[in-house]
């Protein structure tokens, strides 16, 4: 199977009957077609997600495809892969120092730290420089390195189907994650069975919904539309996410221009 910039090649998708993070039935309508998919809107709690999405069996088989599709894949738009993959560019490295750097500020210091689509391993590369105990969960095979993802406790699965003990980890970081998943819900409350009493999460880089760019029309870029991406949060729906999966304090922060003035202009 080849990746295709139009997902033609992803074939069989699969209907969800509810809403992935309310669990409201029959509240979905059409928002919007992008590339050729449909984006649902809950009427219950305002999530937007891909309904029918691609099947789970599609997706993973996608993900384990060599490196070679993925460069085709972001080639068609004359972006490099590297760039978005391998986490090594510049502002990757000082993005995942700002990251690490909150979750010791939120703990009080280093622990054990799972990266949940870890890819090849540079966040936890990193987290370890500082002093962490490192595992992780991807299932891109084609970044597999045998002794590289044993130093770094790496375990090539998705997560709901990794043998991970419980309040085993100190911290869990997503990065880039929780946008592509079929089941976010399942997920939240996997991480959260997974923490330490006291133990943070930390979720970056998800795009929201209420952003200046989206609102504008602007997204429309080769990884910021289906099938890579399957859900569009925004604030208030990420938040009942996490509150729902049992997490005590969340903190959610947009960058850019607030979304309550997005909504009075264009709601």
């Amino acid at each position: 199977m080849t990746v295709a910039a139009d997902a033609g090649l992803l074939r069989g998708t699969v209907r969800a009957a509810a809403c992935p993070v309310c669990g409201a039935r029959g509240a979905g309508r059409p928002w919007r077609m992008l590339r050729g998919w449909t984006l649902e809107r809950c009427g219950a709690c305002g999530m937007v997600h891909v309904n029918p999405a691609p099947a789970p069996e599609a997706l993973r088989a996608a993900y384990a495809l060599p490196k070679r599709e993925y460069d085709r894949f972001f080639g068609t738009e004359g972006i490099d892969s590297a760039a978005i993959l391998d986490g090594n560019a510049p502002w990757q490295r000082a993005a995942a120092d700002r990251y690490i750097a909150w979750l010791e500020a939120a703990r009080g210091g280093p622990g054990r730290i799972l990266d949940v689509g870890c890819g090849g391993g540079s966040f936890l590369l990193a987290a370890r420089a500082r002093g962490w105990r490192t595992a992780g969960v991807d299932p891109g095979d084609w970044r597999a390195d045998g002794a590289r993802d044993a130093e770094l406790g790496i375990v090539r699965r998705p997560l709901l189907d990794a043998d991970l003990p419980g309040e085993a980890f100190d911290a869990v970081f997503l990065g880039g994650v929780l946008e592509h998943l079929h089941d976010p819900r399942a997920h939240a409350e996997r991480i959260r069975a997974l923490l330490r009493p006291g133990g943070v999460a930390l979720v970056a880089g998800l795009p929201n919904l209420g952003s200046f760019t989206i609102r504008l029309g602007l997204d429309r870029w080769i990884g910021n539309h289906p099938p890579l991406h399957l859900m569009y949060f925004r604030r208030a729906t990420a938040r009942r996410l996490f509150r729902e999966a049992g997490f005590a304090e969340i903190l959610v922060r947009s960058y850019g221009l607030s979304e309550t003035l997005l909504e009075a202009a264009f709601g």
